[in-house]
């Protein structure tokens, strides 16, 4: 089980937003292999791993849109901005004091940040401090009986070091199946000090899972580009994706004379004198500074170019 064997690189499950210091956190973990390997003069293997946090990620809907989901908001369907949602990342490791760590695979969780926003509110606006269960919530992460009741999906990667192009892959991730609880319309005061409404929420039911998951883990980008099919099911609504995901999450927009627009050199791995240690993305990922929002409320944020490991 989790609690024993493996330790967890994260802040909270509910809160996936993470600054680039967890780059430095996860680049050390990787590496950790130089003191557990035995042979300090050996050169130490990368170990498979993500770098934790909230991503940029590109959408592209398989097949066709069902009427049951074109008013529930999902990226693309009808209304809604192609590549507005995020995903958070987690990587967990073996524990160091482990005298086997070094020959134990790591771990990876996804979580579509939505439902990371909704539990959020819940607890820190309604005081439903265990929201979305409505007893006492599970006190350990997945076991290896594949528990769905989560708010996140959950698996370990393949192999211990990465294979073919950098990849590492994590075959079989155990989904997420919840009911999530009605929330009532209610207002709260935000971090700039206005009063913010929430509109009410019905109950739903929503089950998700990501297959065929690939992470690049090279020395100069580790763990910081994702590919992954994604599926969705929201009471009578299913639909399939694939997704592209990149961390850091950097906003690239601009406002000039009271508009935003985009500014691609704010997705510059490169340091500028306005950006004097460039946007955190590894240098050589083709990335594009693009609208994630509408026309009538402009967001921009860097996104991926490439939607699997094999794209120029």
């Amino acid at each position: 089980m989790l609690g024993t064997t493996e330790a967890l690189v994260k802040t909270t499950m509910t809160n996936t937003v993470r600054t680039r210091r967890s780059l430095q956190v996860i680049t050390s973990l990787v590496l950790l292999g130089v003191a557990l390997s035995g042979g300090a003069c050996d050169q130490p293997k990368i170990r498979c791993a993500a770098t934790g946090g909230e991503t940029a990620v590109r959408y592209k809907i398989v097949g066709d849109i069902p009427d049951a989901c074109k008013d529930l908001g999902f990226p693309g369907t009808e209304g809604q901005a192609a590549n507005m949602n995020k995903i958070g990342i987690e990587t967990y490791v073996p524990v160091p004091t482990d005298e086997d760590a070094y020959n134990k695979k790591n771990a990876l969780s996804l979580k579509l940040a939505w439902i990371g926003e909704r539990i959020a509110d819940a607890r820190d606006h309604l005081d439903q401090e265990n929201y979305p269960y409505t007893g006492d919530p599970p006190d350990t992460l997945p076991p290896d009986s594949n528990d769905t009741n989560f708010p996140f999906t959950y698996g370990k990667f393949d192999d211990i070091n990465p294979g073919a192009r950098d990849v590492c892959k994590v075959s079989a991730m155990t989904p997420s199946d919840m009911t999530y609880p009605a929330i009532p319309k209610h207002t709260f005061e935000n971090d700039d000090g206005e009063e913010e409404t929430v509109d009410a929420q019905d109950e739903t039911k929503i089950q998700y899972e990501f297959s065929n998951v690939r992470v690049i883990v090279s020395p100069d980008s580790i763990g910081t580009q994702t590919f992954a099919d994604l599926s969705v099911t929201q009471d009578d609504c299913t639909l399939k994706y694939q997704v592209s995901m990149l961390y850091p999450f950097v906003d690239c927009g601009a406002e000039h004379d009271g508009k935003v627009s985009g500014d691609e050199k704010k997705c510059s791995a490169n340091a500028t004198d306005e950006n004097p240690f460039g946007s955190g993305i590894g240098e050589g990922i083709p990335v594009s500074c693009e609208n994630i929002g509408t026309d009538d409320d402009p967001s921009y944020a860097c996104l991926p170019n490439r939607m699997s490991e094999t794209d120029k």
